[in-house]
Parts: C-alpha cells; structure tokens; sequence
C-alpha cells in the first residue's frame, strides 16, 4: 500500500509542476506581445492556433501592441 501512496504523491507533485509551469506562461506570453510578436507567433511556439493563444492569455496580456 506504501508504494501506491508514494506514487499518487508523485502524481500530486507533477500536477503542482505543471500548474506551476502553466501559471509562468502568461508573463513569457505578455512580454512577447510587448516586444512585438503576433498572436500567430505565439501560437505556433505554444503549439496552437492564434485564436487559442489570443483566447487564453488575451486577458494577462492586454492590448499592448497593434496588430492581430
């Protein structure tokens, strides 16, 4: 039974990680925009679409540069 605790434990703490991660990305999204790059930019380096990357972070984000 130890042994199954221990790696529901593992499972906690990987989802923490990617939580983590997921929270970091906002900024890295907000000073890109700042620095010029596109919504498509930004999506083909996050592996989506840039409707999905306009969707997700366009709130954190603002509206700090012209463009799409």
């Amino acid at each position: 039974m130890e042994k199954n605790r221990s790696t529901l434990e593992d499972l906690g703490q990987q989802q923490m990680r990617i939580l983590e991660m997921q929270a970091s990305l906002g900024p890295l999204v907000k000073q890109a925009r700042f620095e010029g790059a596109s919504w498509a930019a930004i999506g083909r380096q996050l592996g989506m679409t840039k409707q999905a990357a306009h969707e997700r972070f366009s709130a954190v984000v603002g509206d700090l540069a012209a463009g799409d």
